[in-house]
C-alpha cells in the first residue's frame, strides 16, 4: 500500500511540474522570429515567421 501511495504522489507531482512548464511556454516570444509589426493607438501587433500574430496591449 505504501508503494502505491508513493507512486501516485510522484506521478501527481510530475504531472503538475510538466503542466506548469508547458503552460508558461506560450508567455514568451522569440523576438528573433518577428518579421513585422504594426503600432496602433492601443498597443502593438507583432508578426512572426510562422504567420502567427501576437498583440501586446498598453
Amino acid at each position: 500500500m505504501k508503494t502505491i501511495t508513493t507512486i501516485l504522489i510522484t506521478a501527481a507531482i510530475t504531472a503538475l511540474i510538466t503542466a506548469s512548464i508547458l503552460m508558461h511556454k506560450s508567455n514568451y516570444l522569440n523576438m528573433s522570429n518577428v518579421t513585422d509589426f504594426r503600432v496602433t493607438d492601443t498597443g502593438l501587433m507583432l508578426y512572426t515567421e510562422d504567420g502567427a500574430g501576437w498583440y501586446w496591449e498598453r
